[in-house]
């Protein structure tokens, strides 16, 4: 039995964060003896009874600060409380050494206990690549274990760290690293902006196209339980609530409130797919990819508010979805649909997956829009930073049209992109077998 842990929240409220999970329990399916995965979490209530019994939830101190900035109004972390965080880490790593029973009396912290007993450590996924994976590789090489960085992403960052204190620790962390393989070009290239050895750097396909999808009777019954019909070419829905997208829809046309912006978005989107409902003979299904953790994030906020302002006629071939699915339901869903329009990059992710035609609504600063719908699967995208609503609604029918065409791009692209995903898990799991060989 190998134990492995990963050091960060993954919330099982946000469905593509499990489809990133989901992704990586199928990469660990290389390793040739049983795994045990853990997974550390702010919300240990929420997330045990979502991924138990197949995996462990740990909680502790909350190193990323996730909780705090998930809340409405985040409070700023203090320095003097990141050095203590930093400095207490390491301590409990200096005692594990001679004894892991001692550091946890005396440093009684469920996160690091766990790290100190894990096999193999996998941090970075999403957009977690940063300097402070340096304390974490820093603890793995006090206590002589592995450490990947996998799947890692830094979304919209580009060009270089200002901050020398920053960029020194993110270059010691790559380099201290067993492994660094992140998911994007835009990813490696800012790395290599941050003077780290490009061979050090591995591009590999983010770990959630491995996720399956479910099947398509438990799919089409789904449908069914939702008063879906079946006869018509469904197309699926997938605005957000929250995020890099919904930050920054609108960012040049002025500075708008949350509230505001949100009443703007609605707006846009009921005026860009009532005009697809009246060009395209198709059901229309608002798609919840995110629920949570908080409303800031809940994706059925702006679902309902867009369906509710759908004139009565044209809300007759629309059904928004309210109830949660896991991740591998909603990309079965979306796998027998015959378009997704969406601004989630993992459901997208899902969608092309699965070889269903997608685009992309998105922003400049999402590089993960770019960088892996548009560039890895070829799927169009368009920036809704400054939109113009005609030729939004002109390209996005013209996208649908085309759907055959992008079908034919994306059972090779999909192929491709496979492929090496499982390439990547290969290597996750030869990285823990070289750890243990003798130098």
């Amino acid at each position: 039995m190998i134990n492995v842990l990963i050091p960060e929240p993954i919330t099982s409220l946000n469905k593509g964060e499990t489809a990133i999970l989901r992704g990586i329990q199928q990469a660990l399916k290389e390793f040739a003896v049983p795994v045990k995965l853990s997974l550390f979490s702010p919300w240990v209530k929420d997330d045990t009874a979502r991924y138990s019994p197949l995996i462990s939830i740990v909680g502790g101190t909350d190193f990323f600060d996730v909780f705090n900035k998930y809340q409405s109004s985040p409070i700023k972390r203090r320095a003097i409380h990141s050095y203590t965080m930093w400095a207490t880490m390491i301590l409990y790593a200096l005692i594990a050494r001679i004894s892991k029973k001692l550091a946890y009396a005396i440093i009684r912290d469920d996160l690091y206990n766990a790290i100190a007993r894990t096999d193999f450590l996998i941090i970075g996924h999403n957009g977690f690549l940063g300097y402070e994976l340096f304390w974490f590789v820093f603890m793995a090489k006090i206590l002589h274990k592995p450490v990947a960085i996998y799947g890692a992403g830094v979304d919209g960052n580009k060009g270089r760290i200002s901050s020398i204190k920053s960029r020194t620790l993110l270059q010691l962390a790559i380099k201290h690293a067993s492994l660094c393989i992140v998911r994007d070009q835009g990813s490696k290239q800012f790395l290599i902006d941050n003077t780290i050895p490009e061979n050090k750097i591995k591009l590999f396909p983010d770990p959630a196209v491995l996720m399956p999808a479910c099947t398509k009777d438990r799919a089409h019954e789904i449908l069914k339980t939702e008063n879906i019909p079946l006869d018509k070419p469904i197309i699926a829905l997938v605005p957000v609530q929250g995020g890099v997208v919904f930050e920054n829809t609108f960012s040049e046309l002025g500075s708008f409130s949350p509230e505001q912006r949100h009443l703007k978005r609605v707006d846009l989107w009921v005026d860009l797919v009532s005009f697809l409902c009246k060009n395209i003979d198709a059901h229309f299904v608002f798609l919840p990819h995110c629920i949570g953790p908080t409303s800031n994030n809940d994706d059925r906020i702006t679902n309902q508010a867009i369906f509710n302002a759908l004139d009565t006629t044209t809300k007759q071939n629309f059904s928004s979805i309210t109830t949660e699915y896991e991740a591998e339901e909603l990309k079965g869903i979306m796998s027998i649909c015959t378009f997704v329009l969406g601004e989630r990059t993992h459901a997208l992710i899902g969608a092309a997956s699965a070889k269903t035609p997608c685009m992309a609504l998105t922003v400049r600063q999402d590089g993960r829009m770019h960088n892996i719908i548009e560039h890895n699967f070829k799927c169009p995208t368009y920036d809704l930073n400054n939109p113009d609503i005609h030729n939004l609604k002109v390209t996005v029918l013209q996208a649908i049209q085309n759907r055959n065409e992008l079908s034919k791009t994306l059972a090779q692209t999909q192929c491709n992109v496979q492929a090496s995903a499982l390439e990547s898990a290969r290597t996750l799991c030869n990285t823990y077998y070289k750890h243990l060989k003798p130098s």
